[in-house]
């Protein structure tokens, strides 16, 4: 069954596909953070026995969960994402006289006769955060000399890798803005199940099968003192992934996710 693929933050260009199949639509989730909230909160004891169950079943597979719960906590309230247009439009006799007429004739929804320098300083003093730049183009002009006066303005006031996209989500769950790689979701997640199924085992043994720091991984010819302190070092590393775990666990049953500290 095909079905429209709603806007999701985690799925690039999800706006770019129209319609999917199901099975396509759980397959992307699962290569996005979607899939890890969704795996730590399945760890969680006092989540399972909680009745009311506010994210979904997790003893459902991921692809049962994303179908009849996931999709719905993580879909964006909007047809398609924010894109850049054309915010007004002014038309004006091109006369030979058009650069001596004052700026001040024309209508400026950015106040141009306010110093750009004043401007910054203006909006920091009162803590504004401009999350909307109006641009004005004149079309009477070269397009490359466009292009590099948007791209002044862009580099002026546009946050750039600061921008906490996160920030601004309009879905009914909403995550948390921190850039946690893929690869550590996956070893923070291993490392709990790993200690989980058998407890039995040295935690340095268990870093070192998990290849967490193989800059402490024991050879054989290591000595003593050395074997000593790789498996303290290696048994420090497997704590700290635990202490993340819980951390995350204990959030994502508060719909906090990623989360890594408990305050």
């Amino acid at each position: 069954m095909r079905n429209r693929l709603l806007l999701f933050k985690e799925i690039p260009d999800s706006y770019k596909r129209p319609e999917v199949e199901f099975k396509d639509e759980a397959d992307m989730a699962r290569h996005s953070i979607y899939f890890w909230f969704y795996m730590f909160l399945n760890l969680s004891e006092a989540y399972k026995a909680n009745s009311l169950k506010e994210y979904g079943n997790v003893s459902l597979d991921f692809e049962g969960w994303w179908k009849a719960y996931g999709r719905n906590l993580f879909a964006e309230k909007m047809d398609k994402p924010p894109q850049v247009q054309l915010m007004n439009m002014k038309r004006r006799y091109l006369d030979p006289n058009y650069y001596l007429t004052p700026k001040e004739d024309f209508e400026d929804i950015r106040n141009s006769r306010m110093p750009a320098s004043f401007r910054k300083k203006a909006d920091k003093e009162v803590n504004l955060e401009p999350i909307w730049l109006a641009i004005e183009v004149p079309i009477f002009i070269r397009r490359s000399a466009v292009n590099k006066q948007i791209k002044a303005i862009l580099d002026e006031y546009h946050p750039n890798k600061k921008i906490k996209v996160r920030k601004f989500s309009t879905a009914n769950l909403k995550l948390q803005d921190n850039r946690m790689r893929w690869l550590t979701f996956e070893k923070t997640y291993k490392t709990y199940n790993e200690v989980k199924t058998f407890p039995e085992k040295d935690l340095w043994q268990i870093g070192e099968e998990l290849k967490l720091s193989p800059a402490f991984d024991i050879h054989k010819k290591d000595k003593e003192e050395e074997i000593k302190y790789k498996k303290r070092l290696m048994t420090l590393v497997v704590q700290r992934y635990l202490r993340d775990a819980n951390a995350l666990i204990k959030n994502a049953e508060k719909g906090i996710f990623p989360k890594k500290t408990l305050r």
